[in-house]
């Protein structure tokens, strides 16, 4: 990974177009950067010449709320990820090292993904391993039939397999540590038919503010119902399945699936649970 790398952008358009250009460098310092995975923050900007303007860090949220209203205004298409004045935001973990912001960013997206029952360890919260257990048939094999999302699963309708972090991208690809010993093998989640990847509408992004830098996350807002449906598949198999990965009929299982904290969006659960994430050093 680069980082300190400077360039210099020259640009030239007619007169006519320049809130329209205006508009589109805001959102690439903003919201963008250089390279891949510039949604995850890499490849973040930092502009630096005499136009520059770092607001105080108490003051980012506010002056990004006012850009968008100002810039973000307009149509879409359906099922197109963009940006609108009232997108999810949030700020958090101001610090002088950027790279000390990043880690907390991504720090605070694995434990989301993660949440189990004992910190990075326990039995997974989210409903998808007992899901791929239940497909697989082996949801009985030594496993507390207790424990709540397995109640959850095998209680619910049974022509609904829910797979909620399908909306944080795809692919995903499940691994079970004891396939050996009697667990699913690996399987491989990705959109319908040809959608093999889809991009997430999160983006966590170092900052640049007046005393130092701060983290975003944002969530793209989108018209429409997004990626619905997906399919999971058994990597050295035949074997696939239609899956959901928004909210269900019944609107029940946000409720039973702890990391929702109630949210049947699982992306604005995020942003809550960023709000008050605390991250473990260790």
């Amino acid at each position: 990974v680069r980082d300190g790398v400077r360039f210099k952008l020259h640009i030239r358009y007619p007169q006519e177009y320049q809130d329209e250009v205006e508009a589109a460098l805001w959102a690439w310092e903003t919201f963008g950067g250089i390279g891949a995975r510039t949604r995850r923050g890499f490849g973040a900007l930092r502009r630096i010449d005499k136009g520059a303007q770092h607001f105080p860090c108490a003051a980012v949220q506010q002056q990004i709320s006012s850009r968008l209203q100002k810039y973000a205004q307009g149509e879409w298409p359906d099922n197109v990820p963009h940006l609108s004045p009232d997108m999810g935001l949030a700020l958090r973990f101001r610090h002088n090292d950027p790279y000390q912001v990043w880690l907390q960013l991504i720090d605070a997206l694995r434990d989301f993904r993660q949440y189990r029952t004992k910190g990075r360890f326990g039995r997974s919260l989210w409903p998808e391993p007992d899901e791929i257990r239940v497909l697989f048939g082996t949801h009985k094999r030594g496993y507390k039939l207790s424990h709540p999302i397995l109640k959850y699963v095998q209680a619910k309708d049974q022509d609904q397999f829910i797979f909620p972090r399908g909306q944080m991208g795809l692919p995903i690809v499940f691994q079970f540590k004891d396939e050996e010993a009697g667990d699913p093998p690996k399987s491989i989640l990705e959109g319908p038919e040809d959608i093999h990847r889809w991009a997430s509408r999160l983006i966590l992004k170092p900052i640049p503010c007046r005393e130092g830098v701060i983290g975003l996350a944002a969530v793209l807002d989108i018209e429409g119902p997004g990626l619905v449906e997906g399919t999971l598949k058994e990597q050295n198999g035949n074997r696939t399945w239609p899956v959901r990965l928004n909210q269900i009929d019944s609107g029940e299982w946000e409720e039973t699936i702890p990391p929702l904290q109630g949210k049947p969006d699982v992306l604005q659960a995020f942003l809550r649970f960023f709000q008050t994430y605390k991250r473990n050093k260790k």
